[in-house]
């Protein structure tokens, strides 16, 4: 959950979004929401030193200098798709939820693809500015039909989809590039899956939508131009970074492309002097991809749950940086959640040494869950008290991997003596600890084993904790200690082997343990590994 503040919630605007959005939000007491256009980079910096939630498009630029003045952000809500205009390692380094909104815009953007590939097809923008002119020129502008034509779609994702579905009723044949669809799952959409080289050797127009990465930067440049078909048509509604512009300047300049309609730049706006602006066959929209009232009305509304949701009940949907799922998955998983957060604070009181290795099993019906919010919620309890930052789900991950610890997850539909069933075993430099975990009754969190050895604490409180030889005596020396500091026991558990073999006992108390009493406790010759845990 995020941190609880006091006073309202300040979510900043820094673009025009949605009303309805924005209406959702107002109607929240525990929101104040401001809304500030064309801010410069300062004056962004200046309000997001008392902001806790900020909603983007794709102008405002969230770098990490920014984020370094943002000490009360907790998430950033683009209203849109592409997320490469925020430096979400940044944030997530931060502890900052980044989330967007897939599937607003998803018609928006493919119809958008389509009336640029119909323009392109037909010439309409350069038929219109000749008519504009007073001119009646219908043969310079003889067009190509689409029937027949063979559509190459780079992402046949949410977009590339609903754009493959339109192209086929225009009697298109489709194929597409894309490593995260399965052959049969392109099938059923009526799409030919390919490799990118043999996407380029085949199609007649080419329609790019996939996201920006390292690795698909300049995607299509000089070398991929050239091993295209003669005469091809580029559409680009993604980004513009995929597309080397330069490159494709030369390629429509020696006729190796007809013709390209952009909706997205490099830079944004294009710099004057670029390349694509004074080429007649290039038809260029100022990313209008998103543009509909339907599908602003949809992302502000989208976006706005989210944030309202993730600062009100920590609901994480949609996210970019962290593992999210639907809020009524989320509420099922809440107990189990607190379970695995609260094992993993106890098992890192426990040990000995700077932690090396989570690994957490999973075991009966909880493994048809999303169990990766349960590894980040068990992560962020351990290093939320060995680190000395803000460490939460958003985070967690990514800190254990910085400081390389790994981080292991398994699976198991045994549940053993529970329905459900949480191991978890953390490895320091110098030995394993291991605890397991399963919610009893309406959501309450017990630990039934430790070390391996059975016994059953609802993990909370203070706690002391030791290893001994199951021999009479023990618990009354311990008692003693204790009663003579005036340190109330609320409760014993032990977990033991057989009787004079290997135990471990626990300790639920009242009052903190203050050093000089775990000083005493320690010298008792029969204990070992002597600790005060509290959750």
């Amino acid at each position: 959950m995020p941190e609880k503040k006091p006073g309202k919630h300040r979510i900043l605007v820094s673009e025009p979004v949605g009303e309805t959005g924005l209406k959702l939000l107002r109607a929240q007491p525990e929101f104040k929401v401001d809304v500030r256009l064309k801010l410069t980079p300062e004056g962004l910096k200046r309000e997001l030193a008392s902001t806790d939630a900020l909603i983007i498009r794709s102008e405002t630029k969230v770098t990490a200098d920014l984020l370094d003045s943002a000490a009360r952000l907790r998430v950033i809500g683009r209203a849109g798709v592409g997320v490469d205009n925020v430096d979400v390692p940044a944030a997530t380094r931060r502890g900052i939820l980044v989330t967007n909104a897939p599937e607003g815009n998803t018609v928006a953007a493919a119809e958008h693809a389509l009336a640029l590939l119909l323009s392109l097809a037909r010439n309409v923008p350069a038929a219109h500015t000749s008519m504009r002119s007073g001119e009646w020129k219908r043969s310079k502008f003889m067009g190509h039909e689409l029937l027949g034509k063979t559509l190459g779609l780079i992402g046949l994702g949410r977009i590339g989809g609903e754009v493959a579905g339109r192209a086929r009723a225009f009697g298109m044949q489709v194929i597409a590039c894309d490593p995260l669809i399965t052959v049969d799952k392109a099938r059923e959409q009526g799409v030919e899956l390919v490799e990118l080289k043999t996407l380029l050797r085949r199609a007649d127009y080419i329609s790019l939508h996939a996201t920006l990465t390292p690795e698909t930067k300049h995607l299509l440049g000089r070398r991929e131009f050239q091993a295209m078909k003669r005469g091809v048509r580029i559409v680009n509604c993604a980004r513009g970074g995929m597309v080397d512009e330069t490159a494709l300047a030369e390629a429509i300049r020696r006729g190796q492309v007809a013709g390209a309609a952009l909706d997205v730049f490099e830079t944004e706006p294009p710099p004057k002097g670029h390349p694509l602006l004074t080429l007649d066959p290039v038809i260029m929209t100022p990313h209008l991809g998103a543009s509909t009232e339907e599908a602003q009305e949809n992302v502000s509304v989208a976006i706005a749950e989210q944030v309202r949701d993730y600062l009100l009940r920590g609901v994480v949907r949609s996210a970019v940086n962290a593992p999210a799922a639907a809020p009524e998955v989320q509420r099922e998983l809440a107990p189990y959640m607190e379970l695995a957060e609260r094992m993993g604070r106890f098992l890192i009181q426990l040990a000995r040494g700077a932690p090396k290795r989570f690994e957490l099993e999973y075991l009966g019906e909880i493994t048809h869950r999303n169990v990766s919010l349960l590894t980040a919620a068990a992560v962020k309890g351990a290093l939320s008290l060995a680190l000395r930052e803000r460490v939460n789900e958003v985070n967690a991950m990514a800190l254990a991997k910085e400081r390389g610890i790994g981080v292991a997850e398994g699976t198991s539909s045994e549940g053993g003596d529970f329905s459900s069933l949480i191991k978890f075993t953390l490895e320091t430099e110098h030995e394993k600890r291991s605890a397991e975990g399963t919610v009893i009754g309406k959501g309450e969190p017990h630990v039934v084993a430790v070390d391996g050895l059975h016994l059953d604490i609802i993990p909370e409180g203070v706690m002391i904790t030791f290893s001994n030889v199951d021999r009479p005596g023990i618990v009354g020396k311990v008692g003693m200690i204790l009663g003579r500091n005036k340190i109330n026991i609320a409760g014993l558990h032990l977990g033991r082997i057989a009787i004079g073999k290997r135990a471990v006992s626990i300790f639920s108390v009242d009052n903190p343990v203050p050093p000089n009493v775990l000083k005493e406790l320690t010298a008792l010759d029969e204990l070992a590994d002597v600790r005060v845990v509290t959750i």
